[in-house]
């Protein structure tokens, strides 16, 4: 799947890996050379932060990491941090469990840039991103940090909708969620 979507790109899309120069992951790396060779549309270009410093704000409020990365089109842009990249597939006691035992958190154990960068690739190529309203304003429950991930990794843009205070349903609504009333 991963190979027919890079493949079916026809628009110019860029993957700007954010890193000093000799610094990079060379699994990132990697990764990017193989996923752009897919499509001659999809160019990866590194940006050192300590000759463009500024570069990364324009797609981030959070403090950029080594390794990050912005994907980007004409459409809009998409910044994919390194905790992304890799991840962890611990349960939370395990989690802290190794810490508590050696004193420092365990390694992440998961390579997920693929789907991190086709993610960030869907979005920006994407003709219109879906919109979620989440109801509010009648004791609804809000998503967990989990959940609210899942919908956001699949690009929908989630926003909060008060029935109470509007006359009717936004007309860019492609879904209403009503959160355990």
């Amino acid at each position: 799947e991963t190979i027919s979507m890079a493949r079916s790109v026809d628009e110019k899309v860029t993957i700007y890996l954010w890193v000093e120069n000799g610094a990079q992951d060379d699994q990132i790396a990697e990764f990017l050379s193989r996923f752009s060779a897919l499509n001659a549309n999809i160019s990866v270009k590194y940006i050192d932060p300590a000759y463009s410093p500024n570069f990364i704000s324009k797609y981030t409020d959070e403090e950029a990491t080594q390794n990050s990365l912005v994907v980007e089109s004409d459409k809009r842009a998409k910044y994919v941090d390194y905790g992304e990249i890799y991840t962890y597939n611990y349960t939370q006691e395990e989690f802290y469990n190794y810490y508590y035992t050696y004193g420092t958190y365990p390694s992440p154990n998961q390579f997920s840039a693929e789907n991190a960068v086709v993610n960030a690739l869907d979005y920006v190529i994407s003709e219109k991103i879906p919109v979620a309203y989440m109801l509010s304003g009648h004791g609804e429950t809000d998503f967990t940090d989990t959940l609210q991930g899942y919908v956001t990794n699949a690009n929908i843009e989630l926003m909060s909708l008060n029935l109470l205070s509007l006359d009717a349903v936004p007309l860019d609504a492609d879904c209403i969620v009503i959160n355990k009333p």
